[in-house]
């Protein structure tokens, strides 16, 4: 009598891992193929930002009361080298970033 109990409970169990697995499973699926498009642009949302700082700081002069160092406004543009995984995304991203820099005259 004892075997038939033992017999059952595994099977219990394997039943309830199964049927876990199963569910696991299915919501994989869901998520990676009907739910693509909203995960993809969840994800780019939670990359992508912008943030504004204020670094104003007031002038800096020399002991003649000469201008050394002001503070201006720039527009700053930062990328994260490990989420460049291929060289094509760097060279594109350096046609698109070109107007930040200084142009060659050659």
């Amino acid at each position: 009598m004892g075997n038939k109990y033992t017999r059952f409970r595994i099977l219990l169990v394997g039943a309830f891992f199964l049927i876990s697995f199963l569910a696991i499973a299915a919501k994989a699926i869901h998520l990676q193929v009907y739910r693509s498009p909203w995960l993809s642009q969840k994800a780019s949302d939670q990359y992508e930002q912008s943030s504004t700082t204020s670094g104003k700081r007031g002038i800096i002069y020399d002991r003649n009361l000469r201008e050394m160092a002001v503070s201006i406004d720039v527009t700053s543009v930062a990328a994260s080298a490990p989420a460049e995984r291929h060289q094509v995304h760097r060279q594109s991203a350096g046609r698109h970033l070109k107007f930040g820099c200084p142009q060659n005259p050659t």
